[in-house]
């Protein structure tokens, strides 16, 4: 059981930084790139796109979107 724990702990940590660096690359992108409409185009549509990802993996790990209905 505390292997499970550990593992899931790991799990969070894992997941909340990868959100958290997409996130930071995301605002550097919208900086470099201000004033493109092409740009602000791709990067309006990519970050909820990863954010829906995200949230389906996050949901599968924890037992489906059955059990987590605030994901769905």
């Amino acid at each position: 059981m505390q292997t499970e724990s550990y593992n899931q702990s790991e799990w969070l940590r894992s997941y909340y930084f990868a959100r958290a660096a997409f996130s930071v690359i995301w605002i550097a992108a919208a900086i470099a790139f201000a004033g493109q409409p092409g740009a602000a185009a791709f990067l309006l549509v990519s970050y909820p796109l990863w954010d829906a990802l995200a949230n389906l993996v996050d949901a599968r790990v924890n037992g489906g979107l059955r059990s987590n209905p605030s994901q769905t």
